[in-house]
């Protein structure tokens, strides 16, 4: 992630001629409702049969998961979006477009990254009423790679 926002500077540094400056002000993986574990009992094996007999009389009878399997993970639920909200310095002052370039560019620097996937949406770029020194950015980014529950 640092990657792609330094590249997005650089490349806007070059294009506008201004210093610029991006980060993250918040980071949200949006994970699904179904995610968690499930556990279910093997069929064949009666749980009470090799339940460690200490571990009951410290813990109490039927509280070992020694019996029980986590269900197939790759047929679960997977995290594989993240909602960002950025920052940046308003450049607005000295070049009228630089923030727009600025957003785009940073859009095209994740989807070129080989850990995050296409851009879903690109939204609310905004800034302060009145005299503002930053505006905000915010992405919906898929990633590469998700990850599976």
């Amino acid at each position: 992630l640092q990657k792609v926002l330094r590249r997005a500077e650089d490349k806007t540094r070059e294009k506008v001629g201004l210093d610029v400056g991006v980060w993250v002000e918040s980071f949200n993986p949006l994970v699904p409702a179904s995610a968690g574990y499930t556990v279910s009992v093997e069929e064949e094996v009666d749980p009470s049969a090799s339940v460690d007999a200490v571990f009951e009389a410290r813990y109490g009878k039927g509280t070992s998961t020694q019996n029980l399997k986590q269900s197939d993970k790759s047929s679960g639920p997977q995290l594989d979006t993240i909602k960002l909200l950025c920052r940046a310095v308003n450049m607005e002052n000295f070049s009228p477009e630089a923030n727009t370039e600025l957003a785009f560019i940073l859009r095209k620097e994740f989807e070129a990254s080989p850990k995050f996937g296409t851009v879903q949406s690109m939204s609310n770029i905004r800034k302060e009423q009145g005299v503002s020194l930053t505006f905000s950015l915010e992405y919906t980014v898929k990633i590469k790679r998700p990850l599976k529950f």
